[in-house]
């Protein structure tokens, strides 16, 4: 292990047992990339993990002991990699890293193929039947984001009151809950072998999860990936039919609606202390998007 280890880290083993017990010169240790939170690949001899320590600020808008619940469901039903350690306390989650890896990007999405397995693998995730702790109220949790910040205030007053109108639809008490994601972004997807060897998507990254509609992972997915209109047509097709709540009027109306909860977000974590140096230009980039369409 390289001496310039932050001592955050190797406070983070101590209390990870499978970590804690070996030799701090036996472990290898990469950065991996993140948004929110600080991802490390570590590796032993006797396997190589994925060690997450939580982002400044998180404490205050990520609640850790539902991620844990949700993420261990996902676990149980094969879409995530298998969680080692788990510690809603202090955020810190050891997974298994997922031989050959590959993270995908936005401009991945755009190959036919894979979006249609992101699709798929979306599809089985809201047909799985799991109970995620939270329900998501998409205006409400972007009024909690302003609440917040008032930079977040500020920047967002305008298009969030023109937004209103779509409340009674997107929060509507009558539409089918089922586990979403709530944060598909492109790198939340990875390929990789599974433990019988064969290659397979999995979906990473569960602090946002939720009870939601179908639509909203759709909607999320195009955002972060840049879709164009007929690529959005091409996920709703590889979705598949018969699914209330993956509607296109109602993938459009969460489309709206989840530009100004990003850009809200994203507002907010500056204000909260997140360093990440895009996420200016994404908050006021998700404001644009949302005032092109609501206002």
């Amino acid at each position: 292990m390289s001496t310039e280890t932050p001592a955050e880290l190797i406070a983070a083993f101590a209390h990870i047992p499978m970590l804690a017990r070996v030799p701090a010169g036996q472990l290898a240790i990469r950065p991996l990339p993140g948004l929110t939170n600080r991802n490390y690949k570590i590796t032993t001899s006797g396997g190589t993990y994925v060690l997450r320590l939580p982002g400044t600020g998180t404490e205050n808008y990520i609640d850790r002991e539902a991620e844990a619940h949700d993420a261990a469901l996902a676990a149980g039903a094969g879409l995530t990699p298998e969680i080692l350690y788990a510690d809603p306390a202090t955020g810190l989650m050891l997974t298994r890293f997922v031989d050959g890896a590959e993270t995908l990007t936005a401009s991945a999405m755009h190959d036919p193929s894979t979006l249609r397995d992101a699709a798929q693998i979306l599809r089985r995730l809201h047909d799985s039947g799991l109970k995620f702790r939270r329900e998501m109220r998409v205006f409400d949790k972007i009024d909690s984001y302003l609440q917040k910040s008032p930079r977040a205030t500020a920047q967002f007053g305008e298009v969030r009151r023109a937004a209103e109108k779509l409340r009674n639809l997107v929060d509507d008490p009558e539409r089918r809950l089922v586990p979403c994601h709530i944060d598909p972004t492109p790198h939340n997807f990875i390929r990789g072998r599974g433990p019988d060897g064969v290659s397979r998507l999995y979906l990473i990254d569960w602090e946002y999860a939720e009870m939601s509609e179908p639509a909203y992972d759709l909607a999320g997915l195009s955002i972060e990936a840049e879709f164009s209109d007929a690529e959005d047509l091409a996920l709703l097709a590889a979705y598949g039919e018969g699914v209330k709540g993956a509607t296109p009027d109602r993938f459009a109306a969460y489309k709206a609606s989840l530009y100004l909860m990003a850009g809200s977000w994203a507002a907010m974590a500056i204000e909260l202390g997140n360093r990440t140096p895009h996420l200016e230009a994404m908050a006021e980039r998700r404001r644009e998007q949302a005032m092109a369409i609501l206002v």
